[in-house]
């Protein structure tokens, strides 16, 4: 028995792992508890076509499809240690993104392209690239959280990840509170492909954790549409009610 084990048991059991919804002990190989894992509101989006999230992209040339696995609605008030069930979103979304839970994006992109696999929603996709951070924020927080939604869908679907061409050369404002037009503006021009002669003639499935009004996701597809045989397709772990 190595040491990293032990530790690992020692943590376990004085802190045992709960339910990041609903505080339900947890089994061995879970990440949520399967009723709260169930009760997540789903899109649909990868069945229907010309959903709410494609129509943030239907006017760019070569663009493909695009889906939001769950739907989100922002938490004004959230606290880790609230046992009450909350089957939305949002409470994930800020575990994932700001409480060091980069295992639940992977888990829940996992299980979105277990569901959505047998649509053809990834079908003909040739990488993943997920929505780059700048260094410095990278290094704020320690984690890409999109990155860990890329791994979670390669991990099912066998597509590769690729993480070297797509780059993020500014690290702009935060957008959360910004109106769609200051979002627009916050990321233009901010995102560059390395070695584009790479990419000519693939499908990307770039990847978010959340869309709002499409503009991150606009701004990483501008540089690749200078490729006129690069196809893009955009998937995102959660879509808001009123995007």
């Amino acid at each position: 028995m190595n040491l990293r084990y032990l530790t690992q048991s020692l943590l376990d059991f004085i802190f045992p792992p709960l339910c990041p919804l609903c505080k339900r002990l947890l089994k061995e190989d879970e990440l949520m508890c399967p009723s709260c894992l169930a009760a997540l509101p789903r899109t649909e989006q990868h069945i229907l076509r010309q959903n709410r999230t494609e129509e943030h992209f239907v006017s760019i040339k070569r663009f493909k499809r695009g889906g939001s696995f769950l739907f989100y609605r922002p938490v004004r008030s959230f606290s880790l240690l609230s046992g009450d069930r909350f089957h939305d979103a949002g409470r994930l979304l800020r575990l994932i993104k700001y409480y060091n839970r980069p295992d639940l994006a992977a888990y829940l992109a996992a299980t979105a392209a277990r569901e959505w696999e047998e649509s053809g929603f990834f079908h003909d996709v040739d990488l993943i690239i997920p929505v780059p951070l700048h260094p410095h924020r990278l290094r704020d927080r320690g984690y890409n959280q999109s990155y860990y939604i890329a791994l979670g869908l390669s991990q099912v679907t066998g597509i590769p990840v690729d993480t070297t061409h797509l780059v993020r050369t500014a690290n702009n404002q935060h957008q959360a509170r910004m109106k769609e037009s200051e979002r627009e503006k916050n990321v233009q021009g901010i995102f560059h492909i390395l070695n584009p002669e790479d990419l000519v003639g693939r499908h990307i499935l770039l990847v978010d954790d959340i869309i709002t009004t499409g503009s991150t996701l606009r701004a990483c597809i501008q540089p690749l549409r200078r490729l006129r045989t690069c196809r893009f397709s955009v998937f995102a772990l959660a879509a808001t009610r009123r995007s």
